[in-house]
């Protein structure tokens, strides 16, 4: 029988990597740009709101 991983225990050392290296930062100022040069500003501005509400 073939074992299954929980892909949430798995990640989480490698979000926090991931924020020592930057890349989440850089992901974020990646993504908003992106949003405001092909989507709109309303986008960035859900985008904003959707962080603040992060605990």
């Amino acid at each position: 029988m073939k074992e299954t991983i929980d892909i949430n225990r798995a990640t989480v050392p490698n979000r926090m990597h991931m924020l020592d290296l930057g890349i989440t930062k850089y992901l974020l100022e990646f993504t908003r740009e992106y949003l405001q040069q092909k989507v709109s500003a309303k986008a960035v501005k859900e985008m904003d709101h959707r962080l603040c509400a992060i605990p």
